[in-house]
């Protein structure tokens, strides 16, 4: 943690009480020379090289030209008719191909209300599970489907999700990646993130195996849980409308494959839906993850290949439906 973070987040090395009130003028500072002088400020201007100098100066590589060659990328959702509506979810590098999977898998099912849930949360740990394994662009000899690959993140995401009576739908995601980001703050008030934890290399983590498709490179954009997702009925106006999102890194997408199918499938409500225990396929490894009020069955679909098969509760998911 920087000497700056330390001032800010914990004066006289205690957290700030819960519900404080705290007045940040230098970032109202940031935004006044933005406004006035344009997005130029940040990314190639006095505040570029104040970044640059503290990463530096902390260890890091970040230079000037890393944060001015950088820009926003407009690209077409990954998306699929499932259920008779239209999910949208964000593509690559974001994880909304993974979800387009899995519900690509369910649609077979025709799980509807009279599916028994025990069935059902079969084939979602299964869906969940093989989606994982399967890469994009070609084919693998079976021994390619046992490793695995992690990617380390954590419960730091912002959401805002708004639907306007207009048909338009906002489901937006932000996030520095761990809770504090790098614990880095500029001298100017920035808080930098530590989104270069998202890559994958060798050793980052015991037992972890390095994912060559997101290898640490310059240039390069990492992978990420981030699943920004909305759905509008296929056809017509009349229907379901869903904005949601989770917070809860590499949970996201069989969290959000839940609720979607809950409210989509199942015809339950958003707060029913998202109420629901959930559970979570996790590959390295071998376990499944599930909620306590989860029936033995369920708790037992995998002992035979792990003996552990942990607890896993309060995880948050939010999202709004109309």
């Amino acid at each position: 943690m920087s000497a700056a973070f330390q001032a800010l987040f914990l004066p006289g090395g205690e957290p700030l009480s819960s519900g404080l009130l705290t007045t940040r003028l230098d970032l109202a500072a940031i935004l006044d020379a933005v406004s006035a002088r344009g997005l130029s400020e940040f990314y190639a201007g006095n505040l570029t090289r104040e970044m640059a100098a503290v990463v530096q100066a902390s260890g890091g590589v970040l230079t000037e030209d890393d944060v001015r060659n950088y820009s926003t990328v407009l690209q077409p959702p990954a998306e699929i008719l499932y259920q008779g509506h239209h999910v949208m979810a964000a593509s690559a590098p974001h994880a909304g191909a993974a979800l387009i999977a899995a519900l690509n898998i369910l649609e077979g099912f025709n799980i509807s209300s009279q599916v028994p849930r025990n069935s059902t949360h079969h084939w979602v740990a299964e869906a969940s599970d093989l989606r994982q394994m399967i890469n994009d662009s070609q084919a693998f000899p079976v021994g390619h489907y046992a490793p695995s690959f992690t990617l380390e993140t954590g419960s730091a995401a912002a959401q805002v999700m708004v639907m306007g009576p207009d048909d338009h739908i906002v489901s937006v995601m932000s996030s520095l990646n761990k809770p504090f980001g790098s614990g880095i703050v500029t001298p100017s008030g920035i808080l930098l993130n530590s989104q270069i934890l998202d890559f994958s290399w060798p050793n980052k983590t015991p037992g972890s195996s390095p994912n060559p498709h997101n290898s640490l490179q310059p240039g390069k954009r990492p992978m990420s849980f981030l699943m920004p997702t909305a759905v509008r009925p296929a056809v017509g106006l009349c229907g379901t409308y869903v904005a949601v999102g989770s917070s809860d890194g590499e949970k996201a997408l069989s969290g959000i494959t839940q609720v979607l199918m809950n409210v989509l499938s199942s015809r339950k409500n958003m707060s029913d839906s998202l109420a629901y225990g959930r559970l979570h396929p996790h590959l390295q490894p071998n376990t499944l993850l599930v909620d306590g009020e989860f029936s033995c069955w369920c708790m037992t679909i995998k002992i035979s290949s792990s003996p552990e098969v942990p607890s896993r509760r309060g995880v948050p998911y939010h999202g709004i439906a109309g």
